[in-house]
């Protein structure tokens, strides 16, 4: 097991960014930056020792600044959408950034935790990002400790770990918004086989905000009960 840092970038203040590696004796490799605690890269060899990067990312940090898609992004505080782009906690209102439609998305996407500069403390197969979140920011109450682990295993196993605290009430939904591509990042996946053992789907509005309906699956797009193209 080894982990090596390299220089990924500068930001535009000429702050260094670095990138990390983390290797296994299998020869798979998971490359992760202080910025965004992205996950940029996964190479993994196949049965024939081929190796592919599985996972889209960018070849420098200059992109990521730009990366409006969230590739490899931790999403913090809040992923995904919040309708309105506003909620009430403990009798409060609390207002969001209004990014899409009227609604919501991971938070603020120029300010949020996936366009931060992380802490980062590498570990013997491991590398832990941190960062504090000041009482108000972006929305949320409370003065927040977040944390993310990556760590590589030799059995090929990549684990993410999500750590956060707050002084006050508040609201964490985080997650790691990498996209996959098992015959690597040039090829395409539509023939990727799927299968999600759900009996059920939450269907959308038009604003992509879930209706609160439970539907089955059953005679539609959505039904995956059974290994099915993704294309």
């Amino acid at each position: 097991m080894a982990v090596t840092k390299s220089v990924f970038g500068k930001s535009p203040e000429g702050r260094e960014i670095s990138l990390y590696t983390l290797s296994n004796s299998k020869g798979m490799q998971a490359k992760v930056t202080d910025f965004g605690a992205n996950l940029v890269g996964i190479l993994v060899p196949d049965a024939h020792g081929v190796t592919a990067d599985v996972t889209l990312g960018f070849d420098s940090v200059d992109r990521y600044y730009k990366n409006y898609s969230f590739f490899g992004a931790v999403i913090g505080p809040c992923a995904n959408r919040t309708a309105g782009a506003a909620y009430t906690l403990d009798g409060v209102d609390y207002r969001m950034d209004q990014n899409d439609g009227p609604n919501n998305l991971h938070t603020h996407i120029e300010l949020g935790f996936h366009k931060r500069i992380w802490d980062a403390v590498p570990g013997e197969n491991s590398v832990t990002f941190s960062l504090e979140d000041e009482d108000g920011y972006l929305g949320f109450p409370g003065h927040k400790k977040v944390s993310v682990t990556y760590s590589l295993d030799d059995e090929n196993a990549l684990r993410l770990h999500y750590h956060a605290s707050s002084d006050k009430r508040t609201i964490f939904n985080l997650t790691n918004h990498s996209y996959f591509n098992l015959d690597g990042d040039a090829a395409s996946n539509a023939d990727h086989l799927l299968m999600v053992d759900a009996d059920y789907y939450t269907p959308v509005d038009s604003t992509f905000m879930t209706t609160g309906e439970i539907v089955p699956v059953e005679g539609t797009p959505m039904d995956f009960r059974t290994p099915t193209p993704v294309g």
